[in-house]
């Protein structure tokens, strides 16, 4: 289980100590496994739920951040994602994994705090418009 859940991670070295056991603790709870196991069985009906729904919000900015090396969700369900929004952005950092937050927090959090920065300035564009690569140096 740890192995696979170290996939998640564009680079396993960058895997805190504990974290993985959160995870797996997280599965313990009793009802997770047979809550995970509905939401896969109702996937398809839900993301054409989710699809629907995208129409509502066009218009809220919106950030995704994706690591380059998201083994869970491909970057091309991000490209095809953004250009559901008027005003979003796509930031992908390099290196990371599906947990970008975990594996590198400084970038995450910049770029974060770039997008709502630009939002309360009142800019257009916070950040503009398509993909914006964030560089190794920012990443660290």
């Amino acid at each position: 289980t740890s192995q696979r859940q170290g996939r998640m991670y564009g680079d396993a070295t960058r895997i805190r100590n504990g974290s993985l056991e959160r995870y797996i603790a997280s599965l313990r709870v009793p009802g997770t496994v047979s809550y995970v196991l509905s939401i896969l069985d109702r996937w398809e009906l839900d993301m054409a739920a989710l699809e629907a729904a995208l129409a509502g919000v066009r218009k809220i900015p919106a950030l995704l951040l994706w690591g380059d090396r998201d083994r869970a969700v491909s970057l091309r369900s991000g490209e095809r994602l953004v250009e559901y929004f008027d005003r979003a952005a796509l930031v992908v950092i390099p290196g990371a994994g599906h947990l970008p937050h975990e594996e590198v927090p400084v970038a995450f959090a910049g770029a974060i705090n770039g997008f709502l920065g630009g939002l309360s300035r009142g800019e257009r564009h916070p950040i503009a418009r398509g993909p914006r690569i964030v560089t190794r140096n920012d990443a660290a």
